[in-house]
């Protein structure tokens, strides 16, 4: 089972710093050189759609830990009763995910080897439950299938700004049947980032006619 690991200490990137916290956490974060640890955590939930095609995409399911949950719910929770209506899922997008397309979402596709750029999502939501904010939205990436079909996908921060934590029983396939589908989890260590002290995990998808 993927674990999470402790790098030894550098400066970070302020991946975080959106229009709603970046005058207060610049402030911060630039201040003085970050601690030797990541600052947000979050589990993930990774579901592969495949029809009769192909891959359809990828739905991903964000839990953020307690400390930053409160900091956004500090700054969209306008009533404060520990819930997001429209209007305040509305603002968490705009102060807090939209800016993720900067960064490919935090998702690292490759198909067939070459890397896919994730640059397009729908479907998001949020949501409040045990005092964690929840993200869910789909990544749309149609993939024909014509003959044996590699896809490989890795969700991680190179920053190490955050760390996102894929458990292996939070890895689904969702199959129409008409595709034979094999998929697998083991680091990939092409990509190790963060000077190299840290090897992300990959879900490796192979799809070919039945």
């Amino acid at each position: 089972m993927p674990t999470r690991r402790i790098p030894t200490p550098r400066r970070l990137p302020l991946l975080f710093a959106l229009p709603l916290l970046a005058p207060l956490l610049a402030a911060v974060f630039f201040a003085a050189p970050a601690s030797a640890h990541p600052h947000v955590f979050v589990d993930c939930t990774l579901t592969f759609v495949v029809d009769a095609k192909g891959l359809a995409g990828f739905r991903e399911e964000w839990s953020f830990d307690e400390m930053f949950s409160a900091t956004i719910l500090d700054d969209v929770d306008a009533n404060h009763d520990g819930k997001l209506s429209k209007p305040e899922v509305a603002a968490l997008k705009t102060g807090y995910f939209d800016n993720l397309v900067n960064f490919g979402y935090f998702s690292h596709l490759f198909v067939n080897g070459a890397a896919v750029p994730v640059k397009k999502v729908s479907d998001f939501s949020a949501s409040v439950a045990g005092g964690k904010v929840r993200y869910g939205f789909f990544v749309p990436c149609p993939v024909p299938v014509d003959a044996s079909t590699t896809i490989a996908l890795s969700v991680f921060d190179e920053s190490y700004y955050s760390d996102l934590y894929v458990p292996t029983e939070a890895i689904h396939v969702q199959n129409s049947g008409r595709l034979h589908v094999v998929h697998d989890v083991g680091p990939a260590r092409e990509l190790a980032f963060y000077n190299g002290q840290v090897v992300p995990d990959a879900v490796t998808l192979t799809l070919s006619p039945q």
